[in-house]
């Protein structure tokens, strides 16, 4: 009955089962969906979804930053039940003055992750909006000359520091990624990549010792 004063609770309840018929029948709405708050959606959201899905504490951060957005752009609103396909375009709007669009469809996504869950969990009867992906530029992707890359290799002093730079060029693994790896002869299987699906990297064996090092 989300509330944890028993009385309250009593009334909620026998207000629930005065009406259950009509709720199964879909003939009216849930008296628990009407009363459950956005923070015990959220709050439900992040207790469980790590645990169930074996995420990474990076992805669930990221996560937790986009409900934080979702949260403020919405703080007159305190019931789920009272977002509807109306308040899709101010979230997209909040959004947008705040971040570039790869980060706005990065809060669009970890939102969408939180009501697919809370539908699916029937948390809520059905997500209040559908969320999409803002439209952004291409452009071409930027690269580092080998001058580039010397001159930042100059500055290094710390032989980890310059192991781990080296690791990650020669092998085009994400930062992340150097921890949440091991070595199996030429390759690198990265155990906890994004997707959560294991990825073997070739490396060459002049750079292995550059990898044991990082």
């Amino acid at each position: 009955t989300h509330t944890k004063i028993q009385r309250d609770a009593e009334i909620i309840l026998r207000k629930y089962q005065q009406n259950e018929q009509e709720v199964k029948l879909n003939l009216t709405e849930s008296f628990i969906e009407h009363n459950i708050t956005l923070k015990d959606c959220i709050d439900y959201f992040v207790q469980n979804y790590q645990v169930e899905r074996g995420i990474t504490d990076s992805t669930i951060s990221s996560y937790k930053l986009a409900l934080n957005d979702f949260s403020d752009c919405f703080l007159y609103i305190k019931r789920i039940g009272e977002l509807t396909r109306q308040h899709y375009p101010i979230l997209v709007d909040y959004l947008k003055r705040r971040y570039n669009p790869t980060t706005v469809n990065i809060r669009l996504r970890g939102i969408r992750t939180f009501l697919n869950y809370i539908e699916d969990k029937e948390v809520i009867r059905k997500k209040p909006f559908k969320v999409g992906q803002v439209k952004i530029d291409k452009h071409p992707p930027k690269l580092l000359t080998p001058q580039e890359l010397d001159s930042i290799y100059a500055l290094v002093q710390d032989p980890k520091l310059m192991a781990t730079f080296k690791t990650l060029e020669v092998t085009g693994m994400r930062v992340g990624e150097i921890k949440n790896s091991r070595r199996d002869g030429g390759y690198i299987i990265i155990y906890k990549s994004k997707g959560r699906k294991e990825r073997f990297v070739p490396i060459k064996e002049e750079h292995i010792s550059d990898y044991e090092l990082a």
